[in-house]
């Protein structure tokens, strides 16, 4: 199902309330999703719209917040790090935000996330080898409030941001 059908599914249902999209804007929104480098005369002509109208619905997106940030999608393991890592990290419920923030601060995290659960934070980490990792491990070990973690190695890409890749640990570059 594509972006643009689920968040229409998602308001003819009541998921959305108090909605500012109409379907025009999903269709920006997907458009933009799938490559943010798309321009406004082309969003305006795939869809049957003038590019002032074009602009001016997506200055109202950025300013509603519903686009925050354009962003690539990168492939890791083209950039020389041979492992993806998400860590599953146990902490004290009263130091969860502190202990996120200290996280998001490490060089090789890409993405903290507070979650429920027994793991409270979810960390996505790129790394250039088991050693890197091993040290990471025992540097967050060691923050005030943290009571464990759990590495889940990601062995292959199937979906990010929405869209549908395929990277996976054979794209590994070779060491010269």
């Amino acid at each position: 199902m594509t972006l643009h059908k689920r968040l229409q599914k998602d308001l003819e249902i009541g998921f959305v309330k108090n909605s500012i999209l109409d379907d025009k804007d999903k269709a920006i929104i997907e458009v933009l999703v799938k490559n943010a480098k798309t321009t406004t005369t082309d969003i305006a002509h795939k869809l049957k719209i003038s590019d002032v109208a074009s602009r001016r619905r997506i200055k109202r997106l950025e300013e509603n917040k519903v686009i925050e940030f354009y962003t690539a999608i990168v492939n890791p393991y083209k950039l020389g790090y041979n492992a993806v890592v998400q860590l599953m990290i146990e902490v004290e419920p009263k130091r969860i935000e502190e202990v996120a923030e200290k996280i998001a601060e490490l060089s090789q995290t890409v993405n903290v996330y507070a979650v429920t659960g027994k793991y409270s934070i979810i960390a996505e980490v790129w790394i250039k080898n088991h050693k890197e990792l091993l040290r990471l491990i025992r540097e967050i070990g060691e923050i005030e409030g943290v009571k464990s973690t759990l590495p889940l190695v990601t062995t292959k890409f199937f979906k990010i941001n929405g869209l549908k890749v395929s990277m996976d640990m054979d794209e590994t570059p070779q060491q010269p």
